[in-house]
Parts: structure tokens; C-alpha cells; sequence
């Protein structure tokens, strides 16, 4: 037997709504008991297309749903041995606004005693669906939302049997992506109070806009608008808080009567403002009569509202272009031709698909088990079967979404699509200007869009007083300068690191240690690194960098000045008894690696403790910036620690200044050490000053970044500018040399007293003695005999020459050494380090010894001698030979007092000599 000659099984679906709206229908209890094609005049409800009512929409949602049903019975691939039933129940009670009350105790009941009744259609009031719904998922009664658009009943705890054929998730979502894009960040809510549906959803995206820093500026009641003198307390508190965007979140005729009220009174409604809501506004008769032609159309411009919605596609616009036509076939005879979107402003497309959504789901159901049958379904045998889930994917293509598809919350899955009014024609059509995606997670400009705010153009306006932002860029002075002091500043750092290691075998770069002025060089570059961060929008990064980039860069410098002084202080100090490997190199890296590291983890756990962020902040004359914020999480006891520890190295490296204030002067750096630590600790209170108060401008910011690098560039020229000094001059003249670098070690280098006079009387005997490069020469080439060594020769003219040019060098004790290397072994501390090489001469002056000598490597000044004995290292001879160097050099080595020193000899045969008038000159000493 075919399906066309199987008998077709009724199953019956209720159409649920307020009936007794519509004029002509009979009751028997809630049920209606005629037809509404034939009971009711169609003619009073075809300008419900153009200007929609309550009763209108309500009428044509009921026409269309049963036009639906007509084709799907005639359609033999959907259900082929199913006829669809209509049974029509009325929930609207005889006292008007007591609806849910009336449906629970009478419609609902009914209903769920009928035992032909499958699945509910309905309802129009979602008062009433609040509660109807609910019951009918406990009797297991598939219920289609037509009308609900409600948020609580997203719950599927509550509602397991409802789904919505609106898309209500997502709105809150949506929204935001909008705001992002006009960079809009102060709104104001407007939403009914007392509808628990709208007020769910107004506070679920209150909540959701402000985690994503929206500022909310005020909520307002929009129930107000229906009240004497509603409309103008809103418009009077939104004006308060001086809001440009409004958004609204109630239902299309509340919306009306609050938008275009506020409009009549010039009230948030113009060219500064923008509203948004979730659906039009639309007026309960005509608006152009209630509020003139003119005035309506130019107040509904511009008019935004965010709705999901699925793109048309060519399928949709065929289907509905066919169901359009079904309409004007039963219109048009009437003086109504509506088209597709006509049909949309009274929502008939969505009962179209509601009741093929309950179509395609029962055929499914069916498909699903051999054993389900069509009688199966019509006398509630599989009800445990159809909840929401069942219609989530039909596989049906619709005028809502192709394919539709539900949502895990049970409503329609769409994206959320951009609707603008551009208010020129009679029902100012809504016109999509923008798409998010399925996420809900971007945003994008349909191709030649269009969107036209209340002025006519496109630009949104700003969502408050313009402010202008101060920011450090690039293009900008403030922003230039600190490029270039950046630029500058790691020029600096990385020309002194190329300094320090082209010159570390000269004395001067050694005697300051090549391994710490390369970590001083390196160090500088953190803090002047950190002037770039001062640039651009402040941010988690930059603020970050701010503080980890100088303090780290600082601990290394002063802990490098700190760690390398000590170990000077160490070694001219007999009492002191360290174990030789603690004044190795190695040694004192790891103490500054464990200063570093502490340094590290106090700005580590201030860090953890006081996130840091760039937050909004106004400023003065409507400007505003954005400013590092280092708010402290719990207590401040991280904050205390760093500091504390900062200022401790601080005060440990000034102590080291005190403590080699005695030290030989080519060693030390006392006077530098204090004018660093006063400068660097004066200017830090006040860096700390400027970045706790509240003056939050790019002047602050700028001020900070300069401070920080006039303290870096002041600790790098006094540590370094002395030395370059000292090579430029070397470069240019031995004499000049000798001259310069005495009077300045002797002048910066702390040798006070007595020792500092014999030390300038001594170095200018000896730079007397040693005359210019072409008088040595020439004095060199004179005193040349045939079988003289070179040796004998250099240490005749440093005699000779010494008796001409100062009376006050004696006749020399010792001559003619003979070229050897003596190695000094320090009895208590283990360094052995060459001395000399090729000592020339022994000389008395005024109740000291001074030992000349020639040396490859500088003698070591951890060679402990007699208080009076005093060394003066002839190096690099320019004419000699054997030696191929371009300068004359007479440099001071002080030494300390104590006697204790052990004689080896390496590395020659001839070495004894130079033991032996060592031991000659203790014993002259003594």
C-alpha cells in the first residue's frame, strides 16, 4: 500500500495566546470554537503590516503559523502520514493585566488534559510564558516560544521544553564588540524594573560590560516613560551624568514611548547621542500622526539595535519570497500587498519556522527507531523524547537561518547582526550595517555599508566631553627626546664596554679592574634601555619594564663599585686575613651575582604584590592619560623591602668610599663614590617622590624617565670620564701624560697629608728626570757603546739624566741590574704576580728608596713594602730596541707598610740580581 492511500494519523498542536484580542471568536472554556479565517474581518488588521499593533502582530503570527500548517499537510516529504491539527486556547482573563493568573488556573489545565495536544505554539505574553512554560516541561509538553525573547528562560534546568525563536544569548556580547569599535566607554542603562525577563538580562550585561571596562554611568527605570513626569526625570538624570550612550533594554513599544518622548522634550536625543537596544522602537498606531511626519522620521535616525540574526541566503530569499506571495494572495483582494520585510515587523516569518521546526523535529523523532510510530507520537507515547534538544538540529532550512539551528540555552544560534533606522521612509526600516561571528567575538563592516547617525554622517560620536589624550610618542617633542637620550645613553655604555676591553692591559683601565667596568658599561645600558618604555600608552609591559630595567641596571653598578672597592680595602689592609681565592675575580662575581639576584627577587615579589598596569586617569583642561598604577594587593611589606635593600647597597657603597680613602691614588675612587652615592640617593628620594603622587601626566612621566638618565649618565662619566681623559692624553704625549695623571690621582685620588707632597715632589723629579720621547732618544743614541747592553744603556741615561735635570734624585744606589723577572709572593693572602722586569735603578730621595724599572705588566699592588719605599714603573721606551711601544710613561705605585713578602724567581737565569739588590735595598731601609 502507498503512503498517498495509508490513512494519515492526526496529531494536534495548541495555538496559545491572548484570543480574546481578535473580535468574532467563540469559546467552550479557553477553547476556541470557530475559525478564525472565516469568524474574523482580515480587512481591520492589513495595516498592522505598515503600522503595527499589539492586536495586529498578534493576529498575523496566528494567520501565519496556520498558513504553515496548510503546507506542511500538503507537503508529502515532511510528514507523509501525519495530518497537523490546530486546537486555538485563549490565556487573556476578563480583567485585563491578569493573564498569567488566569492561564494557570484555567488555559493551562486544559491544555494538559487534552490528551490530543503534542506540542504548544505560543505564547504571546511572556508573563505568561514565565509560568506556562515551566509547567508544561514538567507534563513533558514541547512548548515553541514564539514571543518570549526572554533571558531566565535561557535556564535549562527550569524551561527543558522551551525554545525561543529569538536569539536572546549573546546580546551582552555583541553589544560590547560594538562599543570596542566606536571606542565607546561610558554608558548609561535604561531597563524595565519591573519586567523580570528584561531586568535579567539589563544586569546580566551591566555585569558583563563592566568586567570588560565599560563604565556603567547610571541605571534608570524605563517603566518611568508610561508616568506623569517619567521621561523627564530620565532625561534629567542622564544629562546629571552627562551620558551620550544610551542603552535601552525593554520591549519595542516601551522603547517607543521613552525614545521618541524624550525626543519631543529635546532631551539625550540628537546629534551628541546614540541609542542602542536590542530591538526598534516602535509605536503602539502611527507615529507620524502622533508626532508629525517630519519629526518622527528625523528622530528615529540613527536609532542602533543589536538582534542575532543569521545572513539570507539565496535559499532563504527564494522560501521567502514564496511564503511572501501566499500572503499577498490572501491580502491583496484586501488593499494589502506586504512585502518580506513587512511580514518580519509582525514577526510572521519566525512562526513559520517555528512550526516547521516542530515538523522537521517530530519527522526525526520518527526516523530515529523503527519502533516509534506515527500513533506513538499523536497519543503522547514519546514525549520523554521531544524536549528543546530535539529541534536543536533538524536539519531544516528557514526563513530564520539556513540551516536554523538552536543554541545550547535553547533559542536561536545566530550571530549577532548591526541594525541602524535610517528614518526616510514611512516605517523607517531597519538597515544591518554590521555582522559579529558565531562566537560573538568581532566585529565587521558589511562591504559599501550603511549607517547614518541622528547628523547624517557616519562618524559616532564621542561617548562624553572630548578629552585629549597626553601621551609620549614618536611624532612628539617629549617623545623625540627620549629616543634620543636612549639612543644616546646605550652609545655611552656600550662605547665604554669597547674602551675598557680594546685598553685593559694600559694601567689605567686595569688598575679599575677590566672585569667590573665591563659589567658597569653593561649594567648602565638597563636603565637607559628603560627610556623607551617611557613611551607610548602606559601598559602592563612598559610599567614592568620601568621598574625592572633601572634597578636591576643599578644593583649591578653599585654592586660591581661595592664588591671591587672592598676587596681594594681588603688588600691594604694587613690586619684583615682572608683566604686567597676570596679577592679572585670569580669570587667577587658571585657576591655581585647574589646582589643581583636579591635585587631581582624584592622587585619580583614587589611585583607579585603590587600589580602593575597602566590605568585611565583624567587630568586637568579635559585630558586624560594613562599612568603606571602599582597598587599593592595585601600589605606594603614587598615595597619596604625593596627600597630598604636599595638603599642599603647604597649606603654599604658609600662605606667603601670612606673606607679606601687612603688607598694608593691610581686605585682609588673614594671621591667618585661619594659624589655618586649623594647624587643617586638625593635623586632617588625624589623619583620616588614624582611616582607617588597623583600628578598622573606625560610631564611626570618624562621628568621620571630624565632623572633616571641624568643619574646613570652622572655615575658613567665620573667612573669612566677620568680614564678616557687619561688615554686621550697618553695618546698625545708621554710627558703631558706623566704630568696630567699624577696631579689628577694625586688631587681625586685621595692621598692626603705628607704621602700626597713626596708623591707630587717624586713624580716631577722622576718626570724631570725622564725628559721628553726625542730628548730620551737622542740621550739614548749618545750614551750607546759598543758592547753595552741595552739594558745598561737605558739605566745609565735614567742616572745621568737624573742628575741634570733635579737635584733632588740622588746618585743611584744600584745600577746596571741585569734584565730579570722578579715574582713577589705575599705571605698571608697567596697572590703571586710578575713585579718587575728589567729593574733599572735604585735612587734615594728625601729619606725614601725609589726603585725604577721597565715593565711589560704593571708591578702588583699587592706587593707589601717598607712605609718609605716608593716604586716608579719607566714603561713602554720608544726608541729602546728591544721594546717596540710608542709612548713614555712614568707612573706612582704607593704601597703599604707592612714587611712581609717572600722572593721566588721564575722564568730567568738572571733573576737572582734582582733578588739580591731587593734584599740589598731592605737592608739600606732598615
Amino acid at each position: 500500500m502507498s503512503s498517498s492511500t495509508v490513512p494519515k494519523t492526526n496529531v494536534t498542536i495548541a495555538f496559545l495566546g491572548p484570543y480574546k484580542w481578535i473580535p468574532g471568536l467563540t469559546y467552550n472554556g479557553t477553547l476556541v470554537t470557530n475559525d478564525i479565517f472565516t469568524a474574523v474581518n482580515m480587512s481591520n488588521f492589513v495595516s498592522s503590516f505598515f503600522r503595527p499593533t499589539a492586536q495586529g502582530v498578534f493576529y498575523w503570527q496566528d494567520i501565519g503559523a496556520a498558513l504553515t500548517v496548510q503546507n506542511i499537510n500538503n507537503d508529502p516529504t515532511i510528514l507523509p502520514n501525519i495530518h497537523i491539527n490546530i486546537k486555538r486556547f485563549n490565556d487573556w482573563g476578563p480583567t485585563p493585566g491578569k493573564s498569567p493568573g488566569y492561564a494557570m488556573v484555567h488555559t493551562v489545565p486544559e491544555m494538559i488534559a487534552d490528551p490530543e495536544i503534542i506540542a504548544i505554539f505560543g505564547d504571546f505574553d511572556r508573563k505568561t510564558t514565565v509560568y506556562s512554560a515551566q509547567i508544561m516541561s514538567l507534563a513533558q509538553l514541547p512548548l515553541c516560544g514564539v514571543e518570549t525573547f526572554s533571558f531566565p528562560m535561557l535556564n535549562r534546568n527550569k524551561y527543558p521544553y522551551l525554545f525561543q525563536m529569538m536569539s536572546v544569548s549573546g546580546f551582552a556580547e555583541n553589544l560590547y564588540q560594538l562599543l570596542k569599535t566606536w571606542n565607546v566607554q561610558r554608558v548609561a542603562l535604561i531597563f524595565s524594573f519591573g519586567n523580570k525577563d528584561w531586568a535579567a538580562q539589563a544586569l546580566h550585561t551591566a555585569e558583563y560590560l563592566s568586567q570588560h571596562g565599560i563604565q556603567i554611568l547610571v541605571k534608570l527605570n524605563s517603566d518611568l516613560a508610561y508616568k506623569p513626569g517619567g521621561n523627564d526625570y530620565i532625561g534629567q538624570m542622564l544629562k546629571i551624568v552627562d551620558a551620550r550612550y544610551m542603552i535601552a533594554v525593554t520591549d519595542v513599544f516601551s522603547m517607543a514611548q521613552l525614545y521618541y518622548g524624550l525626543a519631543s522634550t529635546n532631551s539625550s536625543v540628537g546629534n551628541d547621542y546614540v541609542w542602542i537596544g536590542g530591538n526598534p522602537p516602535i509605536v503602539n498606531g502611527d507615529g507620524a500622526e502622533l508626532f508629525g511626519s517630519d519629526k518622527f522620521y528625523t528622530w528615529s535616525r540613527g536609532f542602533v539595535f543589536v538582534a542575532g540574526s543569521n545572513p539570507t541566503s539565496e535559499y532563504t530569499a527564494r522560501l521567502g519570497d514564496t511564503f511572501t506571495k501566499q500572503i499577498v494572495n490572501i491580502t491583496k483582494p484586501l488593499g494589502g500587498s506586504p512585502t518580506i520585510q513587512d511580514l518580519w515587523n509582525v514577526n510572521v516569518p519566525m512562526m513559520y519556522d517555528c512550526i516547521n521546526l516542530y515538523a522537521h523535529g517530530f519527522k526525526n523523532l520518527l526516523n530515529s527507531n523503527p519502533t516509534f510510530t506515527p500513533q506513538m507520537l499523536a497519543t503522547r507515547q514519546l514525549q520523554q523524547y521531544m524536549n528543546a534538544t530535539l529541534y536543536a538540529k533538524t536539519g531544516y532550512r528557514g526563513l530564520g537561518g539556513d540551516p536554523y539551528l538552536l543554541s545550547i540555552y535553547g533559542d536561536m544560534a545566530a550571530p549577532g547582526m548591526y541594525f541602524s533606522l535610517p528614518g526616510d521612509s514611512v516605517f523607517p526600516d531597519p538597515i544591518p550595517f554590521a555582522v559579529s561571528d558565531s562566537e560573538w567575538s568581532s566585529f565587521n563592516y558589511f562591504p559599501n555599508y550603511t549607517l547614518a547617525f541622528f547628523d547624517g554622517t557616519n562618524r559616532p560620536p564621542p561617548d562624553g566631553p572630548i578629552y585629549t589624550e597626553q601621551i609620549l610618542l614618536p611624532s612628539n617633542g617629549g617623545g623625540r627626546a627620549l629616543i634620543a637620550l636612549g639612543g644616546v645613553g646605550i652609545v655611552f655604555s656600550l662605547f665604554s664596554l669597547f674602551i675598557t676591553l680594546a685598553c685593559q692591559k694600559t694601567s689605567t683601565i686595569r688598575n679599575g679592574s677590566v672585569l667590573f667596568l665591563s659589567l658597569i658599561s653593561i649594567g648602565s645600558a638597563f636603565p637607559y634601555a628603560s627610556m623607551f618604555f617611557h613611551i607610548y600608552r602606559a601598559a602592563s609591559i612598559s610599567c614592568n619594564a620601568r621598574i625592572w630595567l633601572p634597578l636591576i641596571g643599578y644593583s649591578i653598578i653599585f654592586g660591581s663599585i661595592f664588591v671591587k672597592n672592598m676587596r681594594m680595602h681588603i688588600i691594604f689592609t694587613p690586619e684583615y686575613s682572608f683566604p686567597p681565592t676570596f679577592l679572585k675575580d670569580w669570587s667577587l662575581v658571585t657576591v655581585l651575582c647574589f646582589l643581583v639576584g636579591l635585587e631581582a627577587v624584592f622587585v619580583g615579589l614587589f611585583a607579585g604584590n603590587s600589580p602593575m598596569h597602566g590605568i585611565y586617569t583624567l587630568g586637568p583642561d579635559l585630558t586624560f592619560t594613562y599612568a603606571c598604577s602599582f597598587a599593592p594587593r595585601e600589605a606594603s611589606y614587598p615595597s619596604i623591602l625593596l627600597w630598604a635593600y636599595n638603599a642599603l647597597l647604597l649606603i654599604g657603597t658609600l662605606a667603601t668610599g670612606i673606607l679606601t680613602w687612603n688607598v694608593k691614588p691610581q686605585f682609588n675612587e673614594s671621591t667618585y663614590i661619594y659624589l655618586i652615592t649623594i647624587c643617586t640617593g638625593v635623586m632617588s628620594l625624589l623619583l620616588l617622590g614624582i611616582g607617588q603622587s597623583n600628578d598622573a601626566t606625560t610631564l611626570s612621566s618624562l621628568v621620571q624617565a630624565i632623572m633616571i638618565w641624568t643619574i646613570t649618565t652622572f655615575c658613567m662619566v665620573l667612573l669612566f670620564g677620568p680614564k678616557i681623559l687619561v688615554l686621550v692624553f697618553d695618546a698625545k704625549d708621554g710627558s703631558l701624560t706623566t704630568t696630567f695623571m699624577s696631579s689628577l690621582r694625586s688631587s681625586l685620588g685621595s692621598k692626603r697629608g705628607s704621602n700626597a707632597d713626596q708623591s707630587k715632589t717624586m713624580v716631577s723629579a722622576a718626570a724631570g728626570a725622564a725628559g721628553g720621547r726625542k730628548r730620551i732618544a737622542s740621550m739614548l743614541e749618545s750614551s750607546h757603546a759598543p758592547g753595552q747592553s741595552s739594558v745598561n744603556q737605558q739605566t745609565s741615561m735614567l742616572g745621568n739624566s737624573s742628575n741634570t735635570t733635579s737635584d733632588k734624585i740622588a746618585k743611584p744606589i744600584a745600577q746596571n741590574v741585569k734584565y730579570g723577572v722578579c715574582y713577589t709572593r705575599i705571605g698571608k693572602d697567596g697572590l703571586e704576580i710578575p713585579w718587575v722586569s728589567a729593574v733599572l735603578g735604585m735612587y734615594p730621595l728625601r729619606g725614601k728608596t725609589v726603585l725604577v724599572f721597565l715593565s711589560q705588566e704593571e708591578p702588583s699592588f699587592a706587593i707589601n713594602l717598607p712605609k718609605n719605599v716608593m716604586i716608579i714603573n719607566v714603561k713602554e721606551l720608544n726608541d729602546v730596541p728591544e721594546f717596540s711601544h710608542t709612548q713614555f710613561r712614568v707612573g706612582v705605585k704607593c704601597v703599604s707598610t707592612k714587611l712581609d713578602i717572600k722572593i721566588d724567581f721564575k722564568k730567568s737565569d738572571q733573576a737572582e740580581d734582582c733578588v739580591v739588590k731587593l734584599k740589598e735595598l731592605l737592608s739600606h731601609q732598615k
